[in-house]
């Protein structure tokens, strides 16, 4: 069953990976709604006590959120595309916010990322306002954007102060998955309003689909490591994938 799953999932990546290359762009609806599904079945394995209700949420949102750009030509699907990024956004800044001290609000760092934070929250409301003048843009989805990059700002302060706390293998995979979503969704927006480009669009499917990937290993990384150094605990975690 796993043989069959994983060589489905590779076909999905090379097929989506291909479009605009070896096949017309358009047929990306073959391939791009099958991957993330078949990521969750092949990874998903009982004996993982730490797959809680938020993973599966988790998964959930990001693929409704998948599926509604994908279908984007759809009366309303981008607007619930939004919605469902938000909320995926928000459960993976819980899950950071659950695993720190209640020091998060003190020292120089945090004070350092809340200012980076609105220093990016001044661009992201440039950004709003150029989307404002595209008169195909409906104002709930204008309101739900803003409310989507907020939440993956707080999301980046949350990694940042999550890796400078324990500095260890989950707390670097934390940081990555934040990372890989942020630069999607940052190389998307250059993609619909600025420059739209084969390179760049390619860049975006790889930081997702590289942190959608990333929460399988997050999640199995729960037990605790703080006494291994991060070769000791990656060495562990490909035990445990096994």
């Amino acid at each position: 069953m796993k043989k069959v799953v994983l060589a489905l999932l590779i076909i999905s990546f090379v097929g989506y990976f291909s479009c605009g290359i070896l096949i017309p762009s358009e047929n990306y609806l073959f391939f791009k709604p099958w991957i993330t599904p078949l990521i969750f079945i092949y990874f998903y394995t009982p004996k993982h006590y730490n797959f809680t209700i938020h993973f599966l949420l988790l998964f959930i949102f990001i693929y409704i959120g998948e599926l509604c750009f994908s279908l984007y030509n759809i009366a309303y699907f981008t607007e619930v595309g939004v919605v469902a990024y938000f909320f995926s956004y928000s459960i993976l800044a819980y899950l950071g916010l659950s695993r720190l001290k209640t020091s998060i609000y003190q020292g120089f760092t945090t004070v350092y990322l809340i200012l980076v934070f609105l220093i990016s929250a001044v661009y992201l409301y440039k950004l709003v306002v150029i989307i404002q003048d595209d008169d195909q843009t409906s104002l709930f989805t204008e309101y739900f954007v803003y409310l989507n990059a907020l939440a993956a700002l707080t999301l980046i302060v949350v990694a940042g102060r999550y890796i400078y706390q324990y500095n260890d293998l989950k707390s670097i995979l934390y940081f990555l998955i934040a990372l890989g979503f942020i630069m999607s969704d940052v190389i998307s927006a250059i993609v619909t309003y600025y420059y739209n480009s084969f390179t760049l669009n390619l860049f975006d499917r790889i930081f997702h689909y590289l942190a959608v990937f990333l929460i399988y290993f997050y999640m199995i990384s729960e037990h605790d490591t703080k006494s291994l150094s991060v070769q000791e605990q990656l060495k562990a975690l490909d035990e445990d994938a096994r």
